[in-house]
């Protein structure tokens, strides 16, 4: 016998130990395998990040030429989130747990910014715990990384052998999906891929449930509530959604099969029992999700997107030649690849078009949302999985559901009645491609048994893996009689054609211009895709035709499933390779920083201060000390990229234009005109502006630091930014939101003479007044947390205090112990009225329904437990194991 043989054992109690053995041997190669891509990082000689943040200014002017190239080489920008985003605010959450405080809120982002209840850190997800304990943040993700690849394979090892599945073909699917372009692609995005890897853990707690009864039964119900919460802790509630609606399309399988195996009774059992054991995972979940439905209506993330925006945030069909190809698009594994707005192939597939107008959309192309290569044996055994036996029913209710995973990731014109159901909405239609290369990966497991894979069949894929290889090289040496050049002058009357609405004024010159020298790496990638499709196909199809001639005994089948393992897993490592290695620990040096470390601690009785970035150029993106990597040293940061209030940015989409907002609420860099010197960077607390290579004319008086070894950083001073907190003497009524956006970035905004509120919110105020000279009373920062801010207001003449943080659910207020309302005021601010005496003002945040949501999981956990723990019930079988519904 081999060591993973792939037939049934018989009742002989050798032949069982024999089959546990192979278990554990897979089991075994499951735990190891993530060591051969991430053993570097995991050991510390590494860290698990896509790119360095030293990659910008200022820390890249203090490395030689020799170390930016380095650093630069195989580097994967599409993760932009995670060494300057996900990064700083793990480090903070980091410092905020070993000082003993939960951290709810992040101060520093903006003008404050809620953090556990945007679940994007994943502060709840218990695995993610070893990350918060890791030294170093990003050894962390190297933990994390390493713990989805056991639990994907783990899992989904376990779903197929509950599946009635041989050791060798569990661990095949195993492998498929842990190891499936998908999750190479988004294995440095903690978040995204711990929303999936639960999905077969769901898969096999549901199959159990079927399979057994009583006490047994509870317990899969237990794995299945885990595995739901799991995912729905993990962080990223965009995959977490299709995650459980595929585990609801299998358990709604089982159900068909339960009925018509055992009767409608047994069905209603199991729907029953299923329905609650997910009940409880949801409300073991409660605690991050009751929090996160409190604040989302509040954020600056629009939860009833537009038709226009669903619509352009779909897969394009396009994206499905990922299946055959790995990266004809672009890829990060290439260093010489061209950025994805220049990828000439993308713009000439592209086919996505708004549904009111019918405006074509520019690509949305990007590696990580389109990645979905699962391997050419992968691929074709997932279509001999499909075509299958018909003793697999429930093999159609995978079909089906990943059928319609495809159509809603698509999102076309006739989906938009299902795209505005509330729970479909709020998820971006791309993110349903994440499940699908679970199903896939199934698929291709059920399409080793001989059942699916019969001579004829395995012949009939032979054929077609030599349609796609010659398809492949017939492409390929067409492609070859053309040049670059040639290719672009081809595809340019179709551009014109195609984004003429878009484009009105594109000349063939103006698109030559605009793709120039990125032809030529799209030109080379797509080339060397179509040789390695012909290749892989090719090899697929000698597979293929093997099986169909000669696997007519077990033993040749189990060395020809061994074969296309191990080919499978090379494929799938070489690809995932470039894509997972860690980087040099490249530390952030910058005079820069250093400077503003200083300022930070010399201006903490003022409550610190913020910073903003100008740029002299046409590039607006806020590259110069790139946003959130202030958050860990306690600086505010106007840029920061995060979940924030929903009224602030309306500022500077007022003040630059929307066009000037990245994604609706980002704030680009600002240009360096005269409205750098508006009154409302001043009331914002803005001292220091930024800029890289360019000096700024309006951004305040330089600051001269040590010149560094290549390229210039620039550092300017505002004098007239106002402190954290001050008085005011005076509440100026304005007739609503768009009237105080007006009045705050207009030129003649007096911050100091009045705070603007709303006519809704005045009558809070009334009854409070102010007299002149209030402005002059000092206020000093006593306590400055997260999560608590107190202040010591100077005895002076009655007025109102504006705090320049922004007020949100959560925050309340006291007065010399007594508490108080808050108002908004001047859009955002927080804002109360003080009499004439010495004043302590605290102000504390608590996560909204945080208390509550602890309540409910715990409570859930609790019947969990009980449940699971209880004695067995009588059987209703008269035996453990409920007859098989497999043959």
């Amino acid at each position: 016998m081999s060591m993973l043989s792939a037939v049934e054992p018989g009742d002989d109690g050798a032949d069982r130990a024999w089959w546990r053995r192979q278990s554990r041997f897979a089991l075994a190669l499951l735990l190891l395998l993530p060591l051969s891509l991430l053993w570097r990082s995991v050991v510390g000689l590494e860290v698990f990040v896509p790119f360095s943040a030293a990659t910008f200014p200022p820390f890249n002017a203090e490395l030689t030429a020799e170390q930016r190239a380095a650093i630069a080489e195989h580097a994967n920008m599409d993760v932009t989130e995670i060494p300057v985003t996900f990064l700083p605010e793990l480090q903070f959450v980091r410092d905020e747990l070993a000082a003993g405080r939960l951290p709810h809120w992040n101060p520093h982002a903006r003008f404050g910014a809620a953090l556990l209840a945007t679940s994007v850190v994943g502060l709840m997800y218990p695995p993610n715990w070893l990350g918060f304990l890791a030294t170093d943040p990003a050894h962390g993700l190297a933990i994390t990384a390493y713990l989805a690849l056991v639990i994907a394979g783990g899992l989904m090892f376990g779903f197929l052998r509950a599946r009635n599945l041989s050791p060798m073909v569990a661990l095949f699917g195993a492998i498929a999906f842990a190891y499936c372009g998908f999750c190479s692609a988004n294995l440095h995005f903690y978040q995204r891929l711990h929303a999936v890897v639960w999905l077969p853990g769901a898969l096999w707690a549901l199959t159990r449930m079927q399979q057994r009864s009583a006490r047994s039964r509870r317990v899969a119900g237990s794995g299945l509530a885990l595995c739901l919460a799991m995912s729905w802790l993990a962080g990223f509630p965009a995959f977490a959604a299709p995650a459980t609606l595929v585990a609801a399309a299998y358990a709604l399988c089982l159900c068909v099969e339960q009925a018509r195996a055992n009767g409608a009774a047994a069905a209603r059992t199991f729907a029953l029992s299923a329905g609650v054991f997910a009940g409880l995972g949801l409300l073991l979940a409660a605690v991050q999700l009751l929090p996160m439905f409190a604040f989302f209506p509040e954020s600056n993330r629009d939860p009833n997107p537009t038709r226009d925006s669903t619509a352009g945030q779909a897969f394009d069909p396009m994206g499905f030649l990922g299946y055959l190809l790995p990266d004809a698009f672009g890829s990060p594994a290439h260093s010489g690849q061209p950025p994805y707005a220049y990828s000439l192939l993308a713009w000439s597939l592209f086919s996505r078009r708004s549904w009111d107008t019918g405006i074509a959309f520019q690509p949305n192309y990007n590696f990580i949302e389109y990645t979905q290569y699962p391997g050419a044996l992968v691929l074709l055994l997932a279509i001999a999985g499909a075509l299958g036996s018909r003793s697999r029913g429930w093999r159609w209710g995978l079909i089906l559901t990943l059928a319609a995973l495809w159509t809603l990731a698509c999102a076309g014109p006739w989906t938009a009645a299902i795209n505005d159901l509330p729970f479909v909405r709020s998820v971006p239609p791309m993110r349903f491609m994440g499940p699908a290369s679970v199903l896939v990966a199934v698929l291709a497991a059920l399409g080793t048994e001989r059942a699916a894979l019969t001579r004829a069949r395995a012949a009939a894929l032979a054929g077609l893996a030599v349609v796609l290889a010659a398809a492949c090289m017939i492409t390929r040496i067409a492609f070859s009689t053309l040049t670059p050049t040639t290719w672009l002058l081809r595809e340019a009357p179709h551009l014109i054609e195609h984004y003429k609405a878009r484009f009105p004024n594109a000349t063939p010159e103006l698109v030559q211009g605009f793709f120039g020298e990125h032809t030529a790496s799209s030109y080379g990638l797509l080339r060397d895709n179509l040789t390695y499709g012909a290749t892989a196909f090719a090899l697929a199809a000698v597979w293929f035709a093997l099986w169909a001639l000669w696997a007519r005994g077990e033993r040749v089948a189990r060395g020809l499933r061994l074969v296309a393992l191990l080919a499978t897993l090379a494929e799938l490592l070489t690809l995932a390779w470039p894509l997972t290695r860690g980087r040099p620990n490249v530390p952030l040096i910058s005079p820069a920083l250093d400077l503003l470390r200083r300022e930070r601690v010399a201006r903490a009785d003022e409550g610190g201060f913020a910073v903003i970035r100008g740029t002299a150029t046409a590039d607006t993106l806020p590259r110069a000390l790139p946003p959130c990597l202030l958050v860990p040293e306690r600086i505010r940061d106007v840029h920061a990229y995060t979940f924030v209030d929903a009224r602030s940015h309306r500022l500077f989409s007022t003040l630059y234009g929307p066009d000037h907002m990245i994604r609706g609420y980002w704030p680009s860099a600002f240009p360096d005109d005269e409205r750098l010197t508006r009154p409302l960077f001043d009331l914002l607390g803005v001292r220091y502006a930024l800029s890289t290579d360019e000096p700024l004319r309006f951004g305040g008086k330089e600051i001269g630091l040590e010149p560094p070894p290549a390229g210039r950083f620039f550092v300017y001073e505002r004098p007239g930014a106002l402190p954290r907190a001050f008085i005011v003497p005076d509440v100026h009524e304005l007739a609503d939101e768009d009237a105080v956006i007006a009045a705050m970035t207009a030129p003649t905004l007096q911050p100091r003479a009045a705070v603007l509120v709303t006519t809704d919110v005045a009558p809070a105020l009334h009854g409070h007044s102010g007299q002149a000279g209030a402005e002059q009373r000092a206020v000093r920062v006593l306590e400055d947390i997260p999560t608590a801010l107190t202040l010591q207001v100077q005895a002076g003449s009655p007025g109102f205090l504006v705090v320049s943080d922004a007020l949100m659910r959560g925050w309340t207020a006291e007065v010399n112990g007594v508490a108080v309302p808050i108002v908004r005021g001047n859009l955002f601010m927080r804002v109360l009225p003080i009499g004439s005496d010495s004043t302590e003002v605290r102000f504390t945040y608590v996560t909204p329904r945080l208390a509550l949501g602890a309540a409910v999981s715990s409570a859930a956990l609790l019947v969990l437990l009980g449940l699971t723990l209880l004695p067995r019930t009588r059987r209703r079988y008269g035996a453990d194991m409920v007859p098989e519904l497999l043959p």
